[in-house]
């Protein structure tokens, strides 16, 4: 006993291996809710979070992040044929980043497929509405990249 009582006096109150185990559990579940959170595999709940975090991504120039949240590959390579990248393309539909704000609302949803309006509102004051389809893929929402703007028009010429 004497020397129990030493040697917490000398390097303080020991923990038991219980009270030890804790805090360690709380902190795998922090990294690994952070690291789910930050994965980016799961994609939003709602398209129209989808379509807002497009939208952010785009602004701030991130097209690589923009790219991989759409879908309908055909889609992708008209836009790439069209304007070169990912990246021209966002810098013309975002006004070379001067998206002020993206309100995205859902016309409708099935769980499969969901039709999002877009009112994006730039820093010089105009605004535009934007029409996208977006589709599950069965682990995250993509948008259809047939529907996104400067894309669509040539959709209803073919």
């Amino acid at each position: 006993m004497k020397a129990n009582a030493r040697r917490r006096a000398e390097n303080g109150p020991t923990r038991s291996r219980a009270g030890r185990i804790g805090p360690l559990l709380v902190a795998l579940l922090l990294i690994s809710t952070v690291h789910a959170g930050c994965s980016g595999d799961a994609g939003p709940a709602t398209p129209s979070r989808r379509v807002r975090e497009f939208y952010r991504a785009l602004d701030a120039q991130r097209f690589g992040e923009a790219h991989a949240m759409l879908g309908n590959t055909a889609g992708v390579a008209r836009l790439l044929a069209e304007y070169g990248s990912i990246g021209a393309w966002g810098d013309r539909l975002t006004k070379n980043g001067i998206v002020a704000h993206a309100d995205a609302t859902e016309r409708s949803a099935d769980g499969e497929t969901a039709d999002v309006d877009v009112v994006v509102m730039f820093h010089d004051g105009t605004r535009r509405l934007d029409r996208l389809v977006l589709r599950h893929d069965g682990v995250s929402w993509r948008i259809d990249a047939g529907s996104l703007p400067g894309n669509e028009l040539r959709d209803a010429q073919q």
